[in-house]
């Protein structure tokens, strides 16, 4: 099962810090998680907050496996 060992690091049955079937359940998709809103939301304000002139030089900071998108 994904993230193991950060789920049993929480597996506490006498201090429980999740319930069981939470900290047990299927990994979904992160914009599954939180709704598509949430997303474009988020899309949004990376363009207003990363102009293009960073977005143009994002190689120089990040030369190998830069990022594919502002978000």
């Amino acid at each position: 099962m994904e993230k193991w060992l950060l789920r049993t690091a929480f597996d506490t049955p006498e201090n429980p810090y999740l319930p069981e079937d939470v900290l047990w359940r299927q990994k979904e998709q992160f914009s599954d998680g939180v709704g598509y809103d949430w997303v474009d939301g988020l899309k949004k304000h990376a363009e207003k907050c990363i102009s293009e002139k960073e977005w143009e030089e994002r190689f120089l900071e990040y030369a190998k496996d830069g990022p594919s998108n502002k978000e």
